[in-house]
């Protein structure tokens, strides 16, 4: 038996399992250029695909994932809270200490202070990062 063959066996046996499924929640108003694209993709690879609505953290009816993997995928401030309140997993990935000015200002120093600066959002920086 070759390397192949035994790497690619275990991969066979499994992609039909329910667990290699995964269910993907987003919150498309963050990304709304590139949602249904998203939304394809996942669909024609064979997860499911649920949209995320702000009005479940009053309601607290969230998205019920039919897979047992869920991951999310939106606003930073609704990945963190979807990281410390919710149960799904891997849920989101969400290092928000990354975020905070006392992770980077020392390794930004000398940039710090600007004559020039441009604002933009997140989506248009992931997009193009050296453009912006």
């Amino acid at each position: 038996m070759s390397f192949y063959s035994r790497v690619s066996s275990p991969f066979r046996i499994t992609r039909d399992l329910s667990l290699s499924k995964l269910t993907w929640v987003a919150e498309v108003d963050v990304f709304p250029s590139r949602y249904e694209r998203l939304r394809d993709t996942i669909v024609a690879a064979g997860h499911e695909f649920l949209r995320w609505d702000d009005e479940c953290w009053s309601t607290r009816r969230f998205p019920t994932p039919t897979h047992p993997f869920v991951i999310f995928h939106g606003s930073l401030g609704n990945a963190d809270r979807i990281a410390r309140e919710l149960s799904w997993a891997p849920g989101s990935f969400c290092d928000t200490a990354a975020f905070f000015c006392s992770a980077y200002y020392s390794s930004f120093r000398e940039w710090l202070v600007h004559r020039e600066f441009r604002k933009t959002t997140v989506e248009e920086l992931v997009a193009n990062p050296s453009g912006v």
